[in-house]
């Protein structure tokens, strides 16, 4: 079964700070041209999205290189790190019990239900922070992907943990959505983005892939 781990993108979405919202316009309609064509402005960081290397390394991997897509599909392992939310902070502690089983090329999602406040005021301010010991370890492990429920990965510190994850090539997936249903589960993974030829980053349609039938889908979408 197919859980769709995305937040649907629309004018007048929950944007982070200083961010443009999304505007969609009209350029062909079925009255006129007898069919509907629509141009979309969006900023690359928009809802769910990836960051590539670009974002903070000017030489670095954009978007549409063949390696970045490969970093954004395959197996990923779902850590349940719900509790950082009443502690604030993403630390090492929370993942020591699984580190020696996470290895070079791995894709790591971080489920910590912060995006059920996706909409609420405290969804930009309030998020759980990666803790830059976890951010460091994470990249000395060499890993293909982090992906995080959160708009960003430090509250205060964000630039110095961004710099560190993307300066070893592990690509970033933010603002993930209803992590919580796999939490603890190994699942097929995919969040590719679009082919924006030198760009910085790009929203991504990520879902995650899991054995169970229809009704499950169902009650865990």
């Amino acid at each position: 079964m197919i859980i769709d781990l995305s937040h649907s993108i629309h004018p007048g979405m929950p944007v982070y700070p200083g961010d443009p919202e999304p505007v969609f316009t009209r350029c062909a309609d079925y009255n006129r041209e007898g069919y509907l064509v629509h141009m979309v402005g969006l900023c690359t960081h928009i809802g769910t999205h990836l960051d590539a290397p670009r974002h903070f390394l000017a030489r670095g991997l954009s978007v549409e290189c063949a390696e970045v897509l490969e970093k954004c599909i395959g197996t990923a392992r779902v850590l349940d790190v719900s509790r950082s939310v009443e502690t604030g902070e993403i630390t090492m502690e929370m993942i020591k019990d699984r580190s020696e089983q996470i290895a070079a090329g791995d894709r790591i999602l971080l489920a910590t239900g912060w995006s059920e406040q996706f909409g609420h005021p405290e969804f930009f301010t309030g998020y759980p922070s990666l803790s830059k010991e976890a951010a460091e370890w994470f990249a000395r492990c060499r890993i293909a992907l982090l992906g995080v429920e959160t708009p960003s990965l430090h509250r205060t510190s964000g630039d110095a943990v961004h710099a560190v994850l993307l300066s070893a090539g592990v690509v970033i997936v933010e603002n993930l959505a209803g992590l919580k249903h796999i939490a603890g589960k190994t699942v097929y993974f995919s969040a590719a983005p679009l082919a924006l030829s030198g760009l910085d980053g790009s929203p991504v349609r990520a879902y995650a892939v899991v054995e169970g039938s229809p009704r499950e889908c169902a009650r865990a979408g």
